[in-house]
């Protein structure tokens, strides 16, 4: 229970100092996650093609490798380009955002349940898509590095948020079913001594 607790805390402090780390260094972040990304496409097309040419036999060979060189080219850009795929990705990211905002605001205004809330998210990330977009090509540089700092941040907040949290629920489990037994207990020796007197009078 003390060492998960402990786990739980270490591991959100770690997660908080990496975050503050990468929201300091948000467009280095950027584009080495750029790059990771192109270096991960690049091995898995290498892969696919190696095991469409060498496993498959039959129609299915022709879309693995056209689908691992695919990977390939897109893969070589990201590496090669991380500045340009960078904003390229920001561009999908923001267009993203300003579709998923209008869709919650139209779910908010059609429905009852959680109007509110609906609306108010919509809007939020409709705007922010649309300052996205609207920062272009600057915000490319970062927004990627923005996005991951922010959320290295809030799973560090929520472990040390949820260490205590678990810890104490734990504990009240715990206090319960001591309770239970000792319940069980008593009535055990009841039953016992109940018995044995029923016995002593029979005799």
């Amino acid at each position: 229970m003390e060492s998960n607790r402990q786990t739980n805390t270490t591991l959100g402090i770690l997660l908080i100092v990496l975050g503050i780390i990468v929201l300091g260094a948000m467009v280095f972040t950027t584009l080495a996650s750029v790059f990771l990304l192109g270096v991960a496409l690049i091995i898995g097309g290498i892969l696919e093609i190696a095991h469409g040419y060498y496993r498959e036999r039959g129609g299915s060979t022709f879309y693995r490798i056209l689908g691992g060189l695919i990977n390939l080219v897109l893969g070589g850009i990201l590496v090669f380009f991380p500045g340009a795929s960078a904003i390229t990705l920001t561009l999908i990211i923001s267009l993203a955002l300003v579709v998923l905002g209008i869709y919650r605001l139209y779910v908010g205004f059609s429905s009852v349940r959680n109007r509110g809330w609906n609306i108010a998210g919509g809007a939020l990330t409709l705007l922010f898509g649309v300052l996205v977009f609207l920062g272009l090509p600057a915000t490319g540089l970062f927004i990627i590095g923005l996005f991951l700092g922010l959320q290295l941040l809030i799973s560090g907040v929520t472990l040390l948020l949820l260490g205590p949290s678990v810890s104490t629920v734990q504990i009240e489990r715990g206090v319960s079913f001591a309770h239970d037994i000792r319940k069980e207990t008593k009535k055990d020796r009841s039953k016992e001594k109940s018995e044995e007197k029923s016995d002593g009078e029979k005799y």
